[in-house]
């Protein structure tokens, strides 16, 4: 039997060989031992391409641990990553063997994760019993790891029943394209036994940039707008109640000495009648202008700072940057305002 190599390097290199005698190998055997020999010494010389092509042949004629692990580690030199992992994972699942450690068990599931950076692979998931391929290519119905493929565009299809289902995938280095082939019932009666249905791949999603207005600014922009809307009512109120004020003056410097008597119940009482009257209107319209502008000045100002904070803070989500402050609103049992955070 030959003899597992054992590879901690880049180059191959085999434990040596106990010697045994013709009588104890078949003609398989031995020419299994001879293009294994053959491939050792030209994984020595660095030709693994050479090398490859020895093991190869080696593994057709007799399959042992070693051939698999010398096979594998060619087709990696060589740049058969594909066929490299596949062989990998293959001498995994080997059932425990004494020239087999521990060591290089682990070796090799080592290897099998870098290599499963440097390939795409697809997971297929198909009807029980269905005979699957990719690009043609039979898979093994009962397979369980991803296939191994290059990048780019491949054709899965699964054949259960005489129905034909297809699905076309797009793969990436490095990640595992899932492949799902259900089984789907017939068109009618009528239609032919072999249908292939085409699954469209849909891409993904893109990614949404934030648009300026949120509900937030729409509503502090509202607000805003009517605060100043309150404020301006506020000061024409005022302008109201000054000219009432000036006109109640004057009403007052046209009545006859002693003016404050002028409107008293009294003997000139119906004489100055108009005049008092006058007075009492916009001695009214003065106090109901300075209330009017007091509420509308103050209710418009905090509704106008209200709205504008309302505004500020109220900014699309985004990820946070190097750079950039935003104001961010807090409450606590004790307190409660606007923050600046952010880094600077």
């Amino acid at each position: 039997m030959c003899a597992l190599l054992v590879s901690m390097s880049e180059r191959a290199a085999a434990e040596p060989a106990k010697p045994v005698t013709a009588s104890a190998e078949d003609s398989v055997t031995l020419e299994a031992r001879a293009r294994f020999e053959e491939g050792i010494k030209l994984a020595e010389g660095g030709d693994h391409e050479a090398a490859r092509l020895k093991f190869n042949q080696a593994w057709a004629l007799l399959k042992t641990p070693a051939i698999l692990y010398n096979l594998a580690r060619a087709e990696q030199l060589s740049g058969h990553l594909l066929e490299a992992l596949e062989h990998y994972r293959q001498f995994a699942k080997t059932p425990p063997d004494p020239k087999v450690t521990e060591a290089q068990r682990q070796r090799v599931a080592e290897t099998i994760a870098e290599l499963s950076k440097k390939v795409a692979q697809i997971s297929v998931e198909a009807p029980p019993g269905a005979r699957v391929s990719i690009d043609g290519r039979p898979i093994d119905p009962d397979r369980t790891d991803p296939i191994p493929v290059t990048p780019g565009k491949h054709v899965v299809e699964s054949t259960s029943r005489g129905r034909v289902e297809s699905v076309t995938v797009d793969c990436k280095v490095g990640a595992i394209t899932k492949a799902t082939l259900t089984e789907k019932p017939p068109l009618d009666e009528g239609s032919a036994s072999r249908t292939l249905y085409e699954d469209v791949t849909v891409p993904p999603p893109e990614e949404q940039t934030p648009g300026f207005w949120t509900t937030g600014r729409a509503v502090g922009l509202g607000a805003f707008g009517l605060g100043l809307v309150g404020v301006g009512a506020g000061i024409a109120f005022h302008v109201s109640a000054q000219s009432s004020e000036e006109n109640a003056t004057a009403i007052r410097q046209s009545l006859p000495e002693p003016r404050a008597s002028a409107c008293s119940p009294g003997p000139n009482a119906e004489a100055n009648r108009v005049a008092c009257a006058n007075l009492q209107a916009e001695t009214s319209n003065q106090n109901t202008g300075r209330d009017l502008r007091t509420a509308f000045l103050i209710g418009g100002g905090v509704l106008a700072l209200g709205g504008a904070v309302l505004f500020l803070v109220s900014a699309p989500a985004e990820k946070p940057s190097a750079g950039r402050a935003r104001i961010v609103p807090f409450a606590g049992a004790r307190d409660a305002g606007l923050t600046v955070v952010g880094t600077f």
